[in-house]
């Protein structure tokens, strides 16, 4: 039987053939792909475009929160000083009355009268708003990226939360214990000293004493509170530059 011999290459026609056909996938495939990425480029860049704009509107607003922020955090602050300051006067001036007891000088009666007379007045920053619940309830709370205002805004809140309470124990301690002494120990117009023995007393000068620790007490917190301030402000400032 004759032997059939295997072509050593295939015919040049042949292979023009088969590289005409891959050729033409290749292409296909190249075609799909382009519009593909047309397509996707397509959906994209409309949705980026929109989410960049979404950033610096979401960017705008954390802005004029930062600034309204500011501006109530200075009014704050002011309110606090001139509290602070109001404060501190009637603390030195129940001081004094304080020393005069111990002293017993009788003839500063009329003076230590009239400090007793003072008590009807007090500090009372008070303040109603809250900012961090405003903050939450405004749904704005997202768009704050910088946590530490939140977190010292709460802070804050806790500072304010606080001395409101205790104007509200100095408001009742004035009602409660000052205002029914002054009323049978002083004859206000004209102004007289009617029981000098108790306001040389002990339980006079435990009143004062009390009046004291409260205007303390306060100090104490509205310095915290103007501290708290001054540094969220600092940061806002970095923010808003």
């Amino acid at each position: 039987m004759p032997t059939v011999e295997r072509p050593s290459n295939p015919p040049s026609d042949s292979l023009a053939g088969q590289r005409t056909i891959m050729e033409r996938v290749r292409l296909e495939w190249m075609h799909y792909v382009y519009e593909f990425l047309i397509v996707a480029l397509g959906i994209s860049i409309p949705f980026l475009l929109d989410r960049w704009n979404q950033n610096i509107q979401d960017r705008q607003r954390e802005q004029q929160y930062y600034a309204n922020l500011q501006q109530e955090l200075e009014e704050d602050l002011e309110g606090i000083r001139l509290n602070r300051a109001y404060n501190t006067y009637y603390q030195k001036e129940y001081e004094y009355g304080s020393q005069i007891i111990l002293q017993n000088n009788r003839n500063l009666s009329d003076t230590l009268g009239h400090i007793f007379y003072d008590t009807r007045y007090y500090s009372d920053f008070h303040r109603n708003s809250n900012l961090y619940e405003t903050l939450i309830q405004s749904g704005e709370l997202p768009l704050i990226s910088n946590r530490e205002i939140v977190l010292r805004l709460q802070n804050l809140e806790e500072r304010y939360t606080y001395l409101n309470r205790v104007e509200s124990n100095h408001f009742d301690v004035i009602m409660g214990l000052a205002a029914p002494e002054l009323v049978t120990r002083l004859r206000i117009e004209p102004f007289k000293v009617i029981d000098e023995d108790w306001l040389f007393g002990y339980e006079s000068h435990n009143l004062l004493l009390v009046f004291i620790s409260l205007c303390k007490e306060k100090e104490d917190i509205y310095a915290y509170a103007e501290q708290l301030i001054t540094e969220l402000q600092r940061i806002l400032e970095k923010e808003l530059k």
